[in-house]
């Protein structure tokens, strides 16, 4: 039972399964122990809700980089793990939780703090909802690769909603093309690097199984899916802010 936990050599029936029970299963824990935590956080003083959110942020790539140490630890006294180029930060959120978070929150740059709130939370919440099957669905539901998943992804989204729940930054709708354009640019030279070096970040070179890329793929063709998917990531970016900008219409109406 305890070699389960690490391995692909298991039954097909207690694999990890997407849209599973197992998978709701997780993300309900994983968004109680999120609502539980702000609600705990908020009733704290603003200095003190200050300190935890940096230390969190300071946790985020800490947690990373301990999972990064693991899974070499796993490749030599186990079975090989992810291939080594995955676990470079330069999907979406790797990207955040080792440089993007961290530097948002300590420095309080508009630009980045804006960026982890429209970009990183959702991308975050996507990945929780729709996880990468190609991997994930080779281990079961309670194996450390699941789990520690869901772990490290609920602390980053955890931390993108405390930005703004304990007041430490406002989302700032005109930050919007400065945040589009940052991104922009940088997937535009992850997609060439996908092509030149054969990798997958950004999951821009094809999409992988179980996620809105593969069904969008399943319509449009590869590399049509990558059109529907910017539309759709910029629509949620602009999403993001809709409730901020009827919170300022409501209180320009009643002043």
């Amino acid at each position: 039972m305890f070699d389960m936990l690490f391995t692909t050599r298991i039954p097909d029936a207690l694999r990890f399964r997407g849209f599973g029970a197992y998978h709701w299963i997780l993300v309900f824990i994983t968004a109680a122990v999120i609502v539980f935590a702000l609600a705990s956080v908020k009733k704290l003083e603003e200095e003190k809700r200050f300190k935890i959110l940096r230390g969190l942020a300071i946790l985020v790539p800490c947690v990373y980089i301990s999972r990064f140490f693991v899974f070499l630890l796993l490749d030599l006294f186990v079975e090989p793990q992810m291939p080594f180029a995955d676990r470079l930060p330069f999907h979406l959120c790797t990207l955040s939780a080792v440089i993007v978070i961290p530097l948002a929150v300590l420095s309080k740059n508009k630009v980045l703090l804006n960026f982890v709130y429209s970009i990183s939370l959702p991308g975050t919440v996507g990945a929780m909802l729709t996880p990468a099957m190609s991997y994930y669905g080779q281990y079961t539901f309670f194996s450390w690769q699941v789990v520690f998943f869901y772990i490290d992804h609920g602390l980053m989204a955890l931390v993108a909603v405390l930005c703004v729940a304990s007041g430490y930054f406002r989302p700032d709708p005109r930050q919007i093309p400065r945040v589009l354009a940052t991104f922009g640019a940088y997937a535009a030279v992850i997609y060439a690097a996908n092509k030149v070096f054969n990798q997958n970040y950004l999951f821009l070179n094809y999409p992988d199984e179980g996620t809105v890329m593969a069904m969008f793929a399943g319509y449009f063709g590869n590399p049509g899916y990558i059109a529907p998917l910017v539309a759709l990531g910029v629509l949620v970016v602009v999403l993001m802010y809709v409730p901020i900008l009827l919170r300022g219409a409501r209180k320009n109406a009643n002043m």
